[in-house]
């Protein structure tokens, strides 16, 4: 989930949208961090929504993986 405006990549750190924390995304310089990690599922994709921290991710991948609440 990598800005597409490369210029907001490139002012200041990316910043979480869900918890706050700012961090490094690598966008414009090696390639986003993220893309190391297995996808999200569309239904969890908020349209719009920026880059999520590492930790962010990490927990949205886990909450993906379990099964639907019954």
């Amino acid at each position: 989930m990598c800005p597409s405006n490369p210029v907001e990549a490139d002012a200041a750190p990316a910043r979480c949208p869900r918890c706050g924390e700012a961090f490094d995304c690598g966008h414009e310089s090696s390639g986003c961090w993220c893309s190391s990690q297995r996808l999200l599922g569309a239904e969890r994709i908020v349209p719009g929504m920026s880059c999520l921290c590492p930790k962010c991710l990490a927990a949205a991948l886990a909450a993906s993986s379990r099964p639907p609440a019954q």
